[in-house]
């Protein structure tokens, strides 16, 4: 489920939300259905190929070892599962795309994937941690009513119930949860589909009295980083277009959120056996870098643009060398994406270590 959440997130968020073609396509004898199951069958095909390289040494793994049962259980879960994150998630945008418009719209949706990131990416290092927990403490599994809005513990009770025949009223309640949640929310999405493709005209709109608030400070950024007015016009305009540009916020911000969690992620996989002071010597700091990973992803997409077509004017402004588009360019990526999360992370292991990392 992390793994397939975090791909659908990154990777097809543009397809689900895409707008091109649109126009066309609606003006012909095809409904916003047919257009939005057409998109949704599309991930599913890719979600199935990824799913299959993903799991099929597991699946094999299962076969030899549990036996056919235990694969067909295992197997059908899958499909399940991939039908629920992509329906959960077409829902959760149908929400968003439904309350707002225009450019407010748009940073909700970034700010919605970010958040998602981040959400599965510590849910799910818990998760695998509970049991190390509960193999070390000797705990067994109560259960709590809590339980059933936890997809994974849901879809864990077929394997309960099928291969250890255990008929605890519960255990049915996961296992029922586990095929009819993926199978109501589909019937759902699909009664809405019509909504969400009229809603997604929204994201062409611009918000009345959305205005941008860091003009002058975006300016006074640029005087600070940039040698000369050549780059600091394309500093500027880089910082406007990262903020502006859609398809380039749907690839990026999802690994900020990445880049912001997995720092205190490998903090706390190290603290399991020792307390904070015992970390510093072995240098568990260093995994702050993991956020120079993300520059790689910035890099290939920031030369991109919905609207490339513009890009002639670089071949006719009166420059003699092209070093100033990309100094400014780059640098306003370092500036605007990685600096101020490297800034946070860095306070917050500052304050954890008592100062002791300043000079690193």
């Amino acid at each position: 489920m992390f793994v397939m959440t975090l791909t659908l997130v990154s990777d097809f968020s543009s397809v689900l939300l895409d707008l091109k073609d649109k126009d066309i396509i609606l003006s012909k004898p095809v409904t916003g259905k047919t257009l939005s199951a057409a998109k949704t069958l599309h991930i599913m095909i890719y979600m199935l190929y990824m799913t299959i390289a993903f799991i099929a040494p597991s699946l094999i793994a299962g076969l030899i070892r549990q036996g056919l049962l235990f694969f067909i259980v295992f197997f059908i879960g899958i499909i399940l599962m991939d039908i629920f994150i992509v329906v959960i998630t077409a829902l959760l945008y149908l929400l968003i795309v439904k309350f707002f418009d225009g450019e407010k719209l748009r940073d909700i949706i970034n700010y919605f994937q970010i958040a998602l990131v981040m959400v599965m990416s510590v849910g799910y290092q818990i998760l695998c941690r509970l049991f190390n927990i509960s193999e070390f403490y000797g705990i067994e599994y109560t259960h709590k009513v809590w339980h059933y809005i936890i997809p994974p513990v849901c879809f864990g009770g077929p394997f309960e119930l099928v291969l250890k025949g255990n008929r605890e009223t519960y255990i049915i309640i996961f296992t029922a949860l586990s095929i009819l949640v993926p199978i109501i929310s589909m019937i759902i999405y699909n009664k809405f589909t019509s909504a969400f493709e009229y809603n997604l005209q929204k994201l062409n709109e611009t918000s009345q009295n959305y205005k941008s608030k860091t003009k002058g400070f975006n300016y006074l950024l640029s005087r600070l980083v940039c040698r000369n007015k050549e780059e600091a016009a394309f500093f500027r305009f880089a910082t406007n277009m990262m903020k502006k540009e859609r398809n380039f916020k749907l690839r990026v911000y999802p690994s900020l959120g990445f880049s912001l969690v997995f720092p205190f992620i490998f903090l706390l996989t190290s603290l399991k056996e020792s307390r904070l002071e015992g970390t510093v010597p072995i240098k568990v700091y260093f995994s702050i870098y993991f956020i120079g990973f993300m520059i790689s992803g910035i890099i290939s997409t920031i030369g991109f643009s919905g609207n490339y077509k513009g890009a002639w004017i670089y071949k006719v402004i009166p420059l003699n060398k092209t070093d100033a588009i990309f100094k400014g360019t780059m640098k306003a990526a370092i500036v605007n994406l990685v600096l101020p999360i490297y800034i946070f992370v860095s306070t917050i292991f500052m304050i954890l270590f008592k100062g002791k990392i300043l000079m690193d």
